[in-house]
């Protein structure tokens, strides 16, 4: 059988405190607008790991339930924290200036690819239309 753990009022404002310092590291790491937890959860799912996703959007769908006296009862005080461990250090490892460097790379590499497109199109045409 599945034993529920309490929490009181008093225990919600340091998970509370706990999800916006989260807030914060995702909005840092992730390189995104700060905002409530709620929703950077969902704007920062599709950049996590899977498994990372689901802790994310099971702490965002806890922080509501803290609120509710009956819904509190219900909370796996030892997932959360485990959910709260792994997404902080996944976030504390990501590297944002690595990140951006990736990203320009991409961008480079995309861009020489369409150059290269453009230019093999551009010499089969003039091929085919027998200028070379």
């Amino acid at each position: 059988m599945h034993r529920a753990i309490v929490i009181s009022a008093m225990q919600t404002e340091p998970f509370d405190k706990t999800l916006n310092d989260l807030a914060r590291l995702m909005a840092e790491r992730l390189e995104l607008r700060p905002a409530p937890f709620a929703t950077l959860a969902h704007k920062a799912a599709p950049r996590l790991p899977r498994g990372l996703r689901r802790q994310v959007l099971l702490l965002a769908e806890a922080q509501v339930m803290a609120q509710h006296p009956r819904l509190a009862v219900t909370l796996d005080i030892a997932a959360l924290a485990r959910a709260v461990r792994e997404l902080s250090a996944y976030l504390r490892g990501i590297d944002v200036a690595d990140r951006r460097h990736g990203r320009r790379l991409a961008l480079a590499g995309r861009i020489a690819a369409n150059l290269i497109a453009v230019f093999v199109l551009v010499l089969a045409v003039l091929i085919w239309r027998g200028f070379v």
